[in-house]
């Protein structure tokens, strides 16, 4: 008996959590994304010694569509860089960069001192070399 209440329990904390998530994230990673295109604009930065480094600006090119489609999703081995491309001032794409391929984006605005996400984290699979 004392197990069935416990996975009860468990079940329930789960569904709580997955709630609260879809509570916290405002909208979809395709919402946001269907509110751009291939000639949004980014400024790139990489987080090198505790501090953002401005890497290049650009447009999202060929980019916008492999996150549009979520590109080849397969596991990349390799040293993981953090990458943020900023849409504007106050919100971003945060990339998970192995071997010069984003594996994961998410977006986050910026409130305050802190960072927001917008987005659950998606698994993706785009060369960043698509970017222009």
């Amino acid at each position: 008996m004392l197990q069935n209440n416990k996975k009860v329990f468990i079940i329930l904390i789960i569904f709580l959590l997955v709630a609260l998530g879809f509570i916290y994230t405002d909208k979809t990673f395709s919402s946001y994304i269907s509110n751009m295109s291939p000639k949004t604009q980014y400024r790139m930065t990489i987080l090198k010694n505790g501090s953002d480094e401005f890497v290049k600006a650009g447009t999202l090119g060929d980019f916008y569509f492999c996150l549009k489609n979520g590109g080849d999703s397969t596991k990349v081995s390799g040293a993981k860089n953090e990458v943020k491309l900023w849409l504007s001032d106050k919100m971003f794409f945060n990339l998970s960069v192995k071997s010069s391929i984003a594996s994961r984006v998410s977006i986050k605005e910026v409130r305050g001192e802190k960072y927001k996400s917008l987005t659950w984290v998606n698994s993706i699979g785009c060369e960043m070399s698509l970017l222009n």
